[in-house]
């Protein structure tokens, strides 16, 4: 089960970011890529990823208000509240302010 949190698409850039749960860890994927991330990055791609183990769903959802046991629910809530061009920052900083741990790459 995956939801869409942003997607966006020109001739220049194309992101994609998603929030989905891959048994009990709950996992936020962002790609980018195009002529405008390599001229940030110097790389035609960018990738970053978010994980929340069991206590930090359980901690995210408590902060939401869902039930952590109906993962379509948790996706949709987490849709609801991070969403657009910034969503996969704000989620981090929402992580950071409420203490809940997470793993995390980009490359």
């Amino acid at each position: 089960m995956e939801i869409t949190l942003f997607n966006f698409e020109n001739s220049n850039i194309h992101i994609n970011i998603v929030a989905r749960f891959e048994g009990e860890d709950l996992i936020i994927d962002g790609y980018d890529h195009g002529k405008t991330v390599e001229k940030l990055t110097g790389d035609s791609d960018y990738e970053y990823n978010t994980t929340l183990h069991r206590d930090g769903v359980l901690k995210l959802c408590k902060h939401l208000r869902c039930d952590p046991y109906d993962k379509n629910g948790v996706l949709n809530c987490i849709a609801q509240k991070f969403h657009g061009n910034h969503c996969y920052s704000e989620f981090s900083d929402f992580l950071k302010k409420k203490k809940i741990d997470s793993d995390g790459f980009s490359w």
